[in-house]
């Protein structure tokens, strides 16, 4: 039954990402568009905080998650020669709020559009969440899978809380 075992079971997908979080940033195939956001006019590496946005807290708290991103966004803006930005706004968030929240549907596309034209942070479609929490050193925002990527990692996590 071993030999059954070792056929059907295959480790690399973990052995990758325990392989790409002991690398240093350096070592991570970084996208060129991403450096002048990511590193110091000096050239160091800043903090990057990978922030992801769910559809949930839309449909839950309406106007009220939209108020809360928009003070993140202003505060990641205020602190971008410190820290790098890399926003994760879901891709299904626009077909769902289209669907089931339409009366927060624009403000919400205005602040991506917004976000993407003042260029100052990285706008991520990204699926590749290994590398994410590979490259980025803390995680803030909605609850998700990638969550436990971070933790793995023993990188800081905070979830985000219309509340405060």
């Amino acid at each position: 039954t071993r030999k059954i075992w070792e056929e059907k079971i295959i480790a690399t997908d973990y052995l990758q990402i325990v392989r790409e979080a002991t690398c240093d940033k350096d070592s991570l195939n970084i996208p060129d568009h991403w450096l002048p956001v990511v590193k110091t006019t000096e050239g160091m590496w800043k903090k990057a905080i990978l922030y992801v946005t769910e559809s949930g807290g839309f449909l839950e708290y309406g106007d009220r998650a939209l108020d809360k991103l928009e003070r993140n966004l202003q505060t990641f803006y205020d602190y971008r020669d410190q820290v790098a930005l890399l926003w994760y706004p879901k891709e299904e968030n626009e077909q769902i709020l289209r669907t089931m929240k339409p009366e927060c549907l624009s403000r919400y596309l205005n602040l991506v559009e917004q976000y993407k034209k003042e260029n100052w942070g990285i706008l991520n479609n990204s699926e590749n969440s290994e590398m994410l929490s590979t490259f980025c050193d803390a995680y803030y925002g909605d609850t998700n899978e990638i969550v436990q990527l971070f933790r793995n990692q023993n990188k800081p996590v905070m979830i985000q809380s219309v509340e405060v």
